[in-house]
Parts: C-alpha cells; sequence; structure tokens
C-alpha cells in the first residue's frame, strides 16, 4: 500500500503526539479541564475536528483513562464552539495542565501553531463586522467608526469621513489571512467581492447612529451639554469654564481645531494691532442706516 508523504507525516505526527499525550495524560480532578484547551491547541492548528477527536481518544484509551466517553464529548463540544467562530482556550492553559516542555514539543511537530488565527464563518457577516470593528476600530474599548445619513465616521480626536472605498479595502486586508472551518478542516476565508459587501452592510447596522443624534453630541450619557464643547488636539475644552476634559470617541463631533487649548497662551498682539486699525462706525453712520 502507498501513501502520499504529506498523509504519512501525517499519521507519524499524530501517532507521536498520541504517545506523548498518553505519557502526561494527568490525574483524576484534571482531566476533564485538560480536555478543552487540548482541543482548542490542535484546533488552532489546523487539525479538522475528527482528527483532533480522534486523537484525544486514543490518548485517552492507551492512558486507561475511566471515562473516554466524557473526554470525546468534550472534545466535539470544543469542536462546535471554535467552528462557530467563537474563543476556545489553546496554548497557555494546556500548559499549565501538562507542562511548558510537552506544548512546546508538539508545536513543533504541528510546526507552529498560529493561536490568534482569525476563523470566521462566510455565513456570519454580523460577527465578521464585529471582529473587524474589536481589531481594527475601537479606542478606549469604545467603538470609533460610525455611519450616519450614508456616510462612515472614524474617530481621531474628532470623527472625519472614512471613505467606504478605503473601507473596502482595509475588509480586503483583515480577511486575506482569515481562515473558515469546513467538514474536511480549516481552508482559507478568501474574501470575495460578495463576502466584503456582506460585511461592509453589517457594518453600516452596527455603527449607525440616528439623524437625531446630530453633531455634536454624547454618544454616551455625560454631565456637560455637548453644546458648550469644543475638541481641541489636547482635549476637549469646556467653553463657559474653560476647563480641560479628556477627548473621548463617546463624543460624536465632525469638527476639531487642530492645535492645542492653551490657558496661558499670550494676546495675539498682530491680530489685535489689525483689529484696532479697522474704520469704527458709530451707529448713525449712513452704513448702518435702515432708510
Amino acid at each position: 500500500m502507498s501513501m502520499a508523504p504529506d498523509d504519512l507525516f501525517g499519521a507519524v505526527r499524530d501517532v507521536a503526539i498520541v504517545a506523548l499525550l498518553a505519557r502526561h495524560w494527568p490525574g483524576p480532578g484534571a482531566r476533564h479541564a485538560m480536555v478543552g484547551p487540548l482541543a482548542g491547541f490542535l484546533l488552532q492548528a489546523r487539525l479538522d475536528p475528527a482528527r483532533v477527536v480522534r486523537i484525544i481518544k486514543v490518548a485517552a484509551t492507551i492512558a486507561k483513562d475511566p471515562d473516554v466517553q466524557d473526554r470525546v464529548d468534550f472534545a466535539n463540544s470544543t469542536a462546535k464552539t471554535f467552528a462557530a467562530g467563537s474563543a476556545v482556550t489553546g496554548g497557555p492553559k494546556l500548559a499549565e495542565e501538562l507542562g511548558e516542555d510537552v506544548v512546546a514539543k508538539m508545536r513543533t511537530w504541528l510546526k507552529g501553531v498560529d493561536e490568534d488565527a482569525l476563523v470566521l464563518d462566510p455565513r456570519d457577516p454580523m460577527r465578521s463586522a464585529r471582529l473587524f470593528i474589536e481589531r481594527e476600530h475601537t479606542m478606549e474599548n469604545v467603538m470609533a467608526l460610525r455611519h450616519q445619513a450614508g456616510v462612515f465616521y472614524r474617530y481621531e480626536g474628532a470623527y472625519h469621513e472614512r471613505e467606504e472605498a478605503r473601507l473596502r479595502a482595509e475588509l480586503y486586508r483583515f480577511l486575506e489571512p482569515a481562515q473558515y472551518l469546513s467538514k474536511e478542516g480549516i481552508k482559507p476565508f478568501k474574501p470575495t467581492k460578495s463576502k466584503v459587501e456582506n460585511i461592509l452592510d453589517a457594518l453600516r447596522g452596527l455603527t449607525n447612529l440616528p439623524a437625531s443624534q446630530a453633531s455634536p453630541c454624547w454618544l454616551h450619557p455625560a454631565d456637560l451639554d455637548a453644546r458648550d464643547l469644543l475638541a481641541c488636539r489636547n482635549g476637549l475644552l469646556h467653553l463657559p469654564t474653560r476647563t480641560l476634559h479628556p477627548l473621548t470617541p463617546h463624543f460624536f463631533a465632525l469638527n476639531a481645531l487642530d492645535f492645542d487649548y492653551d490657558p496661558n497662551a499670550p494676546n495675539p498682539e498682530a491680530w489685535l494691532d489689525f483689529l484696532a486699525q479697522l474704520p469704527r462706525f458709530s451707529d448713525d453712520d449712513p452704513l448702518f442706516s435702515r432708510g
């Protein structure tokens, strides 16, 4: 019987992982907690779910674990969670259970584990849009991308228009390294025009601001009247009191000064000299006559 080199390598690798796991299988009380991060680690290494479950089942059997079915069920549950695009624990947590040496050896055999891999579901553009916002357009744990009256705005001290073409380009870059979980295992997401448009439409919904929230306004309850604030480069200036408050994406304003507010700034002598040179008019000057 002949076997392709890649298949042979995979089979030998799986045997090595099973042997290593069986040798270091934890004792009573720690086995169940270990299976979740173990399954997550192997899934993040792009092994297909059936292969992950098989490795865990065989290792548990060789280690004479009295509850093999529980380990299988937990591994299957973790695979479903991973397939849905939800976060699962992996290498760091597994190292706490089995030791860093064991995890490092498996990582070498698996040719590196990308534990930060972006796994998306092409059928779920809302989740993809949320992750895009979380990773690319969040500041101070606040969403920094808004959409109003057909226009996207990005927070940069104030909210500035973000061209849709630029957002499309950002989405293509964001999605290019992404993956999805198929029945055959992890595969490249491969962004297309329709996939990007679906996510872009989801972005419009997630970031939408109604017309009633006109600039300037607060997107989060605040004590100060938004109409009394002026966005400067170094903060929000409260005009009635001349006090400076921290900039925040919670403050929706489309205009801002591109310089700092300085309460100790000298008088603008040149400007005052210019004003002093302007002609003065009285109320009864013909220019002001209403006749």
